[in-house]
């Protein structure tokens, strides 16, 4: 019973601080915390942001990130799809859903992830670069320098990108188009 008691205060104050704060404070604090890589932090305040409205996108899609660099692909995969379910035009939630599915080995499915976010905002330069690296990956050469060259299309002399095509034309044997870049 003592060790309640001494609880109490503590069960308390939180109480207190957590009551009628709106969950856009919680998201917030959230992402504050998993900007100082405060993971624990971070969960706490994605779980309070999400309880006080279950129907926050950003919130789902800010807590399947932080699940996805911590490698709980499970976990992430599942607040990345509700964040887009209750809001399909964030790109970041399917970015990173393509992402995971690219680290998990479902590369299929990353691949139609990508042409889905493409197709709903062919400016999203980040989609064509990971679609890039996914078909460079598997030695599709031709596709990944197409996707390499929409993403510069988009954002000229981004570095990444200009790597990523230049391996690509060597690979190739094309290696005065590489020296071009």
């Amino acid at each position: 019973m003592k060790r309640l008691t001494s609880l109490f205060p503590v069960l308390l104050f939180t109480a207190l601080n957590c009551w009628g704060q709106p969950p856009e404070e919680f998201y917030q604090q959230g992402i504050q915390a998993m900007q100082e890589g405060n993971t624990a932090s971070a969960i706490h305040y994605f779980n309070l942001a999400i309880e006080a409205d279950k129907n926050f996108a950003q919130a789902h899609g800010a807590f399947g990130t932080l699940f996805l660099e911590t490698g709980d692909f499970t976990k992430a995969e599942v607040h990345l799809k509700q964040s887009l379910t209750l809001d399909p035009s964030l790109s970041i939630a399917s970015l990173n859903l393509a992402h995971l599915y690219r680290k998990s080995g479902r590369i299929d499915t990353a691949i139609e992830t990508y042409q889905a976010l493409i197709q709903a905002n062919p400016n999203q330069v980040q989609a064509h670069l990971g679609l890039g690296t996914i078909y460079q990956s598997n030695e599709d050469y031709d596709q990944a320098i197409e996707s390499y060259q929409h993403a510069l299309d988009l954002v000229p002399q981004m570095p990444a990108v200009m790597t990523n095509l230049a391996s690509c034309y060597e690979a190739i044997e094309q290696g005065d188009l590489a020296i071009s870049l």
